[in-house]
């Protein structure tokens, strides 16, 4: 199915100001699914282990998810990130790097469940250019900011994108945050949706979603991670986690969201 969207500096209906249609591209979310343009891992190691995940043109240290602050073992699919014992994961900044760097776009989904407090489900922090201009992707609060993209020079945010993401979510539901970069279409996309499998279609997300212009919140060939402050699930510092249950992580080379006839 193919949706006409606004994208521009806003987000869909917000101020956006460009129209053009796009399309869902179907993402590998199982390790038996992944492919070489998508890894994927999901978390059903024991207590302080890491996690190995598979595909992406990813090898060696490379397929692991680190964990911090010994996170429990894996109970009902997934393993619990507390908010409040500094517990989280991170794959290695190479890996994040070979995905973000793609010239064509990438796409990150989060699949969670078993949410209890808010906060944030991740905070992965992007430098790119002699300038520094950091993106904040994924610092969401799961009523408000999804995304949030920071002057390069004063570091004051020069932009917000804003998802309404209420009511809150349910306990037990399994929830998907997902985040994706088309650079050749410049579409940006992010979401969160209450679904048990992968969302289809735009209808299957807590609205609205997010459109925005990609390249105005960075430019891939020259994305830096900062491994110092960043963590995908949970948070290293500067706020509070969520309380939550990871199920799986999928980074892929492939947009979510793209751009279709941009001419």
């Amino acid at each position: 199915m193919t949706y006409s969207v606004a994208v521009g500096n806003g987000g869909a209906g917000s101020g956006g100001n460009n129209s053009l249609p796009v399309k869902i591209n179907n993402i590998p979310v199982t390790e038996a699914e992944a492919d070489a343009n998508t890894f994927v891992t999901e978390f059903d190691g024991e207590t302080g282990t890491h996690e190995t995940g598979v595909g992406g043109g990813q090898t060696d240290l490379n397929l692991v998810v680190s964990q911090f602050g010994n996170v429990p073992g894996a109970i009902d699919g997934g393993r619990n990130i507390s908010a409040t014992s500094g517990q989280y994961f991170m794959p290695t900044a190479d890996a994040l790097f070979d995905f973000f760097s793609n010239p064509s776009g990438m796409t990150v989904i989060k699949q969670c469940s078993h949410l209890t407090t808010k906060g944030y489900l991740g905070y992965l922090q992007l430098r790119n250019g002699l300038s520094q201009s950091v993106g904040q992707i994924f610092g969401e609060d799961f009523s408000r900011t999804v995304l949030t993209h920071l002057d390069p020079v004063t570091m004051d945010t020069a932009e917000s994108l804003i998802g309404i993401c209420d009511p809150e979510l349910p306990l037990d539901n399994i929830f998907w945050h997902i985040t994706s970069f088309d650079f050749i279409n410049n579409v940006g996309f992010a979401g969160l949706a209450i679904k048990d499998t992968l969302p289809t279609a735009l209808s299957d997300f807590l609205g609205p979603c997010v459109f925005f212009n990609a390249r105005k919140v960075f430019n891939e060939s020259s994305v830096v991670i900062d491994s110092n402050n960043s963590a995908i699930f949970g948070i290293k510092s500067g706020g509070t986690s969520a309380l939550y249950k990871c199920r799986s992580l999928s980074l892929s080379k492939i947009s979510y969201i793209e751009g279709v006839n941009n001419g």
